[in-house]
């Protein structure tokens, strides 16, 4: 059995965080690099802005792990989006 891929299992991680809660992962390709950025639904619910639970940085990919990365989201049911940026 193959082993999942450490950015994959992190992502795992994030989506069952039970103090905030993951509503997608959003893809940026450019070339061969890829940001993933986590996108919650309202963070702040807390009356203090110091308690409240912090959302995950962006994570920085190879565009070659984009496909085992995408395939493990799609089998947990976790959604997420790929956008490929293109410059004129």
């Amino acid at each position: 059995m193959m082993t999942m891929n450490t950015h994959a299992q992190e992502m795992l991680r994030e989506s069952e965080n039970k103090e905030i809660h993951l509503r997608m992962i959003e893809f940026n390709v450019r070339g061969n690099d890829v940001v993933a950025t986590f996108l919650y639904e309202d963070l702040f619910e807390a009356e203090d802005v110091h308690l409240a639970p912090r959302p995950k940085d962006p994570m920085f990919l190879h565009v070659d792990e984009l496909g085992e990365i995408t395939q493990v989201l799609d089998e947990k049911g976790i959604a997420y989006h790929v956008r490929n940026d293109e410059f004129i």
